[in-house]
């Protein structure tokens, strides 16, 4: 809306943790294509945004990107209701990601004059990778009292008849291969260390 883009700002942990960022770096490839793929600019507001943390757009490129863009933000509770309302009126389970944009569109369409636009909403994960909120949505803050991690995704799958992701499966039952911690100037060695093996 400003054309401002400052990380000078508050980081904020949401339920919807990779938008939790203060660097995108969708939106430098996304200002490159709208530029008509202006190297010299993009290397100068990136620049900006590393020597003083922020950037301005100019007015033309604002205008651009708000022909292309709409921008709006979805709180923790619409996110939450967002899961439960689609769960609820269509027997899909969104994660809380997907729920988000959802819920930025249903307000896009509550402001558009283009309500007879097709629309395709592409579910950005898997919704038992955020399970404790994804039950949350579903069953209230104070059903997850006492309930871990796997008990949560078992549940999920019942409730949804979905079942869980061969990532998350059994996980608890595998063998940790790896037990470390490390600073960080110690991760390229510790990882090389890793691979050798």
């Amino acid at each position: 809306n400003t054309g401002k883009y400052d990380t000078y700002r508050d980081f904020i942990e949401t339920n919807s943790p990779s938008m939790d960022i203060l660097v995108s770096s969708n939106l430098e490839r996304f200002i490159y294509e709208i530029t008509g793929r202006d190297d010299k600019f993009i290397n100068e507001i990136m620049t900006s945004l590393q020597e003083t943390g922020s950037f301005q757009m100019g007015s033309r490129c604002l205008e651009k990107i708000q022909s292309e863009l709409y921008g709006d933000y979805a709180t923790e509770e619409e996110t939450l209701l967002t899961i439960k309302k689609y769960f609820e009126e269509y027997k899909y389970l969104l994660d809380t990601h997907t729920a988000v944009g959802i819920k930025v569109y249903e307000k896009y369409l509550a402001h558009s004059k283009e309500n007879d636009v097709y629309t395709i909403v592409d579910a950005t994960a898997n919704p038992y990778k955020f399970n404790t909120s994804v039950y949350e949505a579903l069953k209230g803050r104070e059903a997850l009292a006492g309930k871990e991690e796997f008990g949560i995704l078992n549940e999920l799958s019942e409730i949804s008849q979905m079942p869980v992701h061969p990532g998350l499966e059994n996980l608890d039952k595998k063998e940790i291969k790896h037990n470390r911690t490390a600073e960080i100037n110690e991760l390229e060695d510790i990882i090389r260390e890793i691979i050798k093996k």
